[in-house]
């Protein structure tokens, strides 16, 4: 289906509705429209920032932003209209409309709490998680049969959702988006504003760290890497916290991370290229160890450890990445783009892997491995 076509008419047709400007009077404004979008009845709109409520809906924008990370252009703004429910089941629930993609969404809210989103983007997930999710560039014609006999249904457009929770007609569509343009709140979300050594032309966008699982087998288990990096670098019998912040780089699949270990106050510029090593038959994930890294306590940037037998590109590349430390400024900044949009890990005391005290072959610090 051409959406060039197909999403602007179903926009025209809310217009024609007249649902761009809110209804006139309390009482008319307060009435709630029947929904097939819900398995009980919407007894009334809500406005979700008040509690209680059986879900958390508090940091609805950093939901939006965790949903345009895990997929979408985040160099453009993107609007959202949010519309809050109460069930007769007792449930709040809420419908929210994407105007740039052509989504219609239900959301149930968020099991954690406003402090626990904010201090981990990691958590803000509850919306892209949801499964009710109907694109409306793709909708598909039911007409006079037997399908439509069974299930109730009158000839016409109707869109299904990912998880086949159920058809919505053209009609059914058109009036959820009415009722929350005319009773729900609006969201507008700028381009995603990158603080620091990441503020560059060849990044697409801050993304959530689940998204480094899918390209690359060096991300994919990220506790283990950490663990082997406390085993080499620190101290395994006290908690270690990390600060791990993701970017999409511009060219297809790469993606890059800086990982800010707390206890050590350092940075680590991680791009999950370098393959796992393997030695004496065990498994050691070295790729955040080898990673070059910035000690914000004495301002040295190094790469601690390096193989003589690596290729002379890498060594090059290595080479030149060493002969231009970045600015202790924009690390700061880093830093601070890891606190406000990154996932915060904290690793418990542990015991290693025994291999992992043992000591591996000849380590070269750069300029001596020949």
């Amino acid at each position: 289906m051409n959406t060039q076509w197909y999403w602007p008419g179903i926009l025209a047709g809310v217009i024609l509705m007249g649902v761009f400007s809110p209804a006139s009077g309390e009482e008319e404004a307060a009435r709630p429209h029947d929904s097939t979008f819900w398995a009980a009845d919407i007894v009334e709109y809500v406005d979700l920032e008040r509690p209680p409520m059986s879900g958390n809906f508090n940091r609805a924008e950093r939901e939006m932003q965790y949903l345009i990370g895990t997929g979408e252009d985040a160099r453009v703004t993107h609007h959202f209209c949010l519309l809050g429910y109460r069930l007769s089941n007792g449930k709040v629930a809420a419908t929210v409309f994407w105007e740039e993609k052509g989504y219609l969404l239900t959301w149930l809210g968020s099991q954690y709490t406003d402090a626990e989103i904010d201090r981990d983007f990691e958590r803000a997930n509850s919306l892209a998680r949801e499964r009710g999710r109907l694109d409306l560039n793709h909708p598909f014609f039911i007409g006079e049969g037997e399908f439509a006999r069974f299930r109730g249904m009158k000839p016409g457009f109707y869109f299904g959702a990912d998880m086949g929770i159920g058809f919505h007609s053209l009609d059914d569509v058109q009036t959820e988006i009415a009722a929350c343009q005319a009773h729900g709140k609006r969201y507008v979300i700028p381009p995603f504003a990158i603080q620091g050594l990441y503020d560059r032309p060849d990044v697409v966008a801050r993304v959530p760290i689940q998204k480094l699982d899918m390209p690359y087998l060096a991300f994919s288990d990220m506790e283990l890497e950490l663990k082997y990096l406390i085993t080499r670098d620190g101290d395994s019998s006290i908690n270690n916290r990390f600060c791990v912040v993701s970017y999409q780089m511009e060219t297809e699949s790469h993606f890059e991370a800086a990982v800010f270990w707390q206890e050590k106050e350092r940075m680590f510029f991680w791009d999950g290229d370098r393959p796992t090593y393997i030695w004496d038959g065990q498994y050691h994930p070295d790729g955040l160890v080898e990673s070059p890294r910035f000690d914000l306590r004495s301002g040295e940037f190094s790469r601690e450890y390096y193989f003589a037998s690596e290729p002379e590109d890498v060594k090059k590349k290595v080479k030149e990445t060493l002969e231009n430390p970045p600015d202790v400024e924009k690390v700061k900044e880093t830093l601070e783009d890891c606190r406000q949009h990154g996932s915060q890990i904290d690793i418990p005391p542990f015991e290693p892997y025994p291999a992992w005290l043992l000591n591996p072959p000849p380590w070269h610090p750069p300029g001596r491995a020949e």
